[in-house]
């Protein structure tokens, strides 16, 4: 995960009242631990989490999201989630990454849709599709599930292959465009939903 997030170097421009008061170097530094414990105390310590670097995922071999049982946080900016384990696997490990940037607000403002994704999901022509594409965006040919296949045939993939995404410019500065208050230097990025998923 880190080394999708740190594949190329990225800088964001924080701002104040807009004016821009630096510029930063970004890099994630990301430890993943299995909590252990019965269901009980899991549950407690989710639930009674305050620090914001903690984030809490569920990962089953499904989801208890309604319509599809696919991946899912909590809401834009949230610390909690459920991922369905073969989804991770199969995306190359990008829904990961992809579920993670959307617990740092990606995508949220006037390019969002309303389902915190972006709106315009046709790039055929304009290169690397970053991070938070969706598996039903039109892409040039080499970044398809079906390379050979029409370019929109969603039946023999003519769309996103989404172990083909990457962490790009763009979903970084959608991180960091919104202001960040900074104190000492360091800003939170997200929020605090610690929310328990049950198996």
């Amino acid at each position: 995960m880190n080394d999708m997030l740190n594949e190329n170097t990225y800088k964001a421009a924080v701002s104040r009242n807009g004016k821009r008061i630096g510029l930063y170097d970004v890099k994630f530094e990301i430890d993943v631990q299995y909590l252990a414990g019965t269901e009980q105390e899991i549950k407690k310590t989710i639930e009674s989490n305050v620090d914001i670097k903690n984030n809490y995922f569920r990962v089953e071999s499904f989801t208890d999201e309604e319509e599809s049982g696919t991946s899912y946080v909590d809401g834009l900016g949230s610390n909690t989630g459920f991922f369905r384990y073969n989804q991770i696997v199969e995306s190359g490990y990008t829904t990961i990454v992809h579920e993670y940037l959307h617990t740092l607000g990606i995508w949220q403002g006037k390019n969002a849709h309303e389902d915190s994704h972006p709106y315009n999901l046709n790039l055929i022509g304009k290169g690397q599709p970053g991070m938070m594409y969706i598996e039903r965006t039109l892409v040039d040919r080499q970044h398809q599930v079906n390379p050979k296949a029409e370019q929109g045939d969603y039946v023999n993939g003519g769309h996103l292959d989404i172990r083909k995404r990457k962490v790009t410019a763009a979903d970084i500065y959608n991180i960091f465009y919104k202001q960040i208050k900074l104190i000492n230097g360091l800003a939170d990025v997200g929020k605090l939903t610690s929310k328990y998923h049950a198996p």
